[in-house]
């Protein structure tokens, strides 16, 4: 793409950039691993609830949702770029940190609010594309002491497997 005056500086980074991605992707395959389909891409980006909090770029679920075929077919080269690689690039494992109010809780107490962190958006999709495709690998390779965010479990029986050593200690 030429430089001129029907687009600017911006447009032309922009243009550049997916053209290197483009021709990254196409060199650095990793056959043994399945391709993430563009349909499953969508289903599962259809499958987040609208109304959250925006990530730190300020983007939510409604923008890629609304994104159109477009957006889709790119998340998707990106997502089998990075499960083909294996890298999960550092962008995507930040986030903001948020206080929450604990119900009935005084607001004015700050031991009242609990912490969580609103990642990015798309790093949302590869993990949840990645727990999808891969749950009973990641259920043999997990600890059998991991209860949180295991389907199935009760991070209560997690809590009860530590206190009680430590109750029979204090004894």
């Amino acid at each position: 793409m030429e430089l001129n005056e029907r687009n600017d500086k911006g447009f032309y980074k922009l243009a550049r950039d997916i053209t290197s991605l483009s021709e990254l992707f196409k060199h650095s395959k990793n056959n043994n691993i399945p391709v993430t389909t563009t349909e499953e891409v969508k289903k599962t980006v259809l499958s987040f609830k609208n109304g959250k909090p925006p990530d730190e770029e300020n983007i939510t679920a409604e923008h890629v949702k609304f994104g159109g075929q477009t957006l889709i077919s790119i998340l998707t080269n990106i997502i089998n770029f990075i499960f083909q690689n294996l890298d999960i690039p550092s962008l995507l494992k930040s986030g903001i940190a948020c206080p929450i109010l604990k119900k009935g809780k005084k607001k004015t107490d700050p031991n009242s609010y609990r912490k969580i962190v609103i990642t990015m958006f798309s790093g949302k999709i590869v993990e949840k594309l990645h727990l999808q495709n891969n749950q009973d690998s990641v259920n043999k390779q997990q600890s059998r002491l991991q209860k949180g965010f295991t389907k199935g479990q009760m991070p209560a029986i997690a809590a009860l497997i530590l206190t009680e050593p430590i109750t029979e200690a204090n004894n």
